[in-house]
Formats: C-alpha cells, structure tokens, sequence
C-alpha cells in the first residue's frame, strides 16, 4: 500500500466482509443516480448546500427510530444518512472538491491520531481521562494548524439544538477543567437559577391566564434567567451522563401520548373543561 498506508496500525476491512458488499451496493445506486446520461435529473440537480437540510432531517428521524427501540426502522433512517452522505460526497467529487475516499481517509486519519490509547503507546483506561486526551490532542492540531481561536469551544456548531449545544459545551469545558466538584454544584445551580427567576417574574404575570402583558425590560430579563435555568438542567443532566436533549425528547413524546388520551377521554368538552376534570382526566393518562 502507498501513503498514507505505509504506517498503517490496522488492515483494512476485508473486501469479503457482508458489510463492505452491501456499501459497494448503495455506492453503485448513487453512482448511478448521478450518471450524467440515465441518472435521475433530481438527484443530478441538488448540491451540498441543498442536501444539507435532508442529511439533518435524516438523522433526526434516525434519532427517533433509535428511541422507539426498533431495530429495523433505526436501520432503515441509518441507511438514509449514509446515502444523504454519499451523495453529497458525490456531489463534491462532481465538482472536483473531493470525493468519498478522501472523506473516508480523512475520517481514519483523524481517529487514529485522536486515540493513541489504543493505536499507539499511551495507557489509558478512564473515559473521562480519554476525552480530556481528545480535547488535548484537538488543541495541538488548531495549533498546529495556524488557528486564531484556540478555545476549547473552537468549531462547536452554532446550529446544534440549543440543549446539544449546552451539553457539547459544558462536556468541553469540565474536559478543560472548569467544573464543579460534585454533582451537587450542578445541582445548587439549578436552585440558584430558579430563584432568580421567580425574582424576575411579577406576581400579577403568575395570577394572569397566559401571555401577561409585560414591560419589554421585563421580558429580556425573564427571558434571560430563564435561558440560564434551561441550562442549568442541560448541565445538570450532563453530570448526571445523561443526553438533555434526549431527554427532553422524551419528555415531549410523553406529553403527546398523554395529551391525546385526554382528547380521546374528554373530546369536545375538553375546551371547556374545569381545571379538576382536566387533572383527573391527565392522571388517568399517566396510569395508562
């Protein structure tokens, strides 16, 4: 093999293995999606800028089959991100900009260099100690790289879910050492903040049905504390090991289910209904 494969720490997959066979197949339907002559004159007009929004909707969908704990349909909408990413590659090798293997390559590349626990000769045994190992050695490459921002926060996506973004964040910065002792300081904070939000909130805005009028000084402070009391809680679950914005998810999900038994039980009426029958009505949807 050439370079960069003379130093290679791993033999590549063999061309035997059933999974190399199945990704040829989805390659060779892309490739022909995109023939010039005989290839599919949507597939032939889209660019990587207008691929961009199916690969998020793909893997969004791919979450959700995930959550419902069916493997075949996760399979499926993980089928459909592999495809949206192989065509964009297309797309780009189209153009002259790269193409699937240089992605692949780069890919290796990058993670064999980021674990040299396991491809070289650094013990490790501590997730915890692996990530700060990975934050460390992404420092050294935007060092190396000429960088001007060498913030640990330094290529963090600013159009991740806001909840994604938090927990990215803060995974981040306890790696770099900013973090509290314990689970418990995450947990003050939580307090702390929504203290502070009940301070900002009027008495006369809790007694109004929804939407009271505030002053718009108000609404910027309301909305700033409680900006830092989601965060909080996304902190929080990220001390805990948990995925805020799984969680929240999840937590959506269980309020529809809910909501729709209380529609099925009250129907017409729900508009209508007193606050007692409302509760009694979300209760036995809990139960259920």
């Amino acid at each position: 093999m050439t370079q960069p494969f003379a130093d290679w720490p791993l033999e590549p997959v063999s061309k035997d293995d059933e999974r190399v066979t199945s990704f040829r197949m989805l390659l060779a339907v892309i490739d022909r999606l995109r023939a010039p002559e005989g290839g599919c004159p949507w597939d032939l007009k889209q660019s990587e800028v207008s691929m961009g929004p199916s690969l998020v909707e793909e893997a969004c969908e791919w979450i959700d089959a995930i959550d419902t704990g069916d493997a075949l349909e996760a399979a499926t909408e993980a089928g459909d991100v592999l495809m949206c990413t192989l065509l964009m590659c297309r797309i780009a090798q189209d153009e002259g900009r790269y193409d699937l293997g240089q992605a692949s390559l780069q890919s290796a590349i990058k993670l064999v260099r980021r674990h040299p626990h396991v491809f070289g000769d650094v013990q490790q045994t501590e997730s915890e100690a692996v990530l700060e190992q990975w934050e460390d050695i992404k420092r050294a490459e935007r060092e190396a790289q000429g960088q001007q921002d060498q913030s640990v926060l330094s290529g963090l996506p600013k159009g991740l879910p806001a909840l994604t973004r938090m927990a990215r964040i803060v995974s981040k910065t306890t790696s770099a050492g900013f973090r509290w002792s314990s689970v418990q300081g995450a947990w003050d904070k939580i307090e702390e903040e929504l203290a502070e939000l009940r301070e900002t909130v009027p008495q006369a805005a809790l007694a109004a049905e929804r939407k009271p009028e505030l002053a718009p000084e108000s609404v910027e402070r309301i909305e700033s504390e409680l900006g830092d009391l989601i965060a909080a809680a996304a902190i929080f679950g990220n001390y805990l090991g948990l995925d805020p914005e799984r969680a929240c998810r999840l937590a959506a999900q269980r309020f529809e289910l809910r909501f729709r038994h209380v529609e099925a039980a009250l129907g017409e009426r729900l508009q209508g209904a007193p606050l007692e029958e409302l509760e009694r009505a979300w209760k036995a949807a809990k139960r259920s």
